[in-house]
């Protein structure tokens, strides 16, 4: 079994992961279910799900815009709380001022695209 198969297999709900959709945008994506088929993600910042298959490509999406997951790498505890929180936020939020975002959440989505780019998944 290849690195980038195990690394894949070991993701479980609960996890933080990246993903980037061919287009190239970047998703911080939380899975929220994970079985020995499939990987099932929520995008932290929109609320948009992703099931990914456990090679790591998407499967069919609304959007019809293929992704993948780029990185399984874990986050740091702080950021990682900070990810928790800013997706409970977003799935809670009424009206628009809710969706303000804290420093440490803008500090957040500065940082961990190049988190995850520095710490890739092995290729396939």
């Amino acid at each position: 079994m290849t690195e980038r198969r195990d690394r894949l297999d070991d993701v479980q709900a609960g996890d933080i992961i990246r993903g980037r959709k061919r287009s190239g945008r970047p998703l911080l994506l939380l899975v929220y279910e994970a079985d020995d088929a499939v990987i099932r993600t929520r995008r932290v910042t929109t609320g948009e799900t992703f099931d990914f298959d456990r090679d790591g490509q998407c499967r069919q999406h609304s959007d019809n815009e293929r992704c993948i997951i780029t990185s399984t790498a874990t986050l740091p505890p702080a950021d990682y709380q900070v990810a928790l929180g800013l997706d409970r936020k977003m799935r809670a939020a009424k009206e628009l001022t809710d969706l303000a975002l804290s420093e440490a959440e803008i500090d957040l989505l500065q940082k961990v695209d190049a988190y995850f780019e520095a710490r890739p998944l092995p290729k396939a």
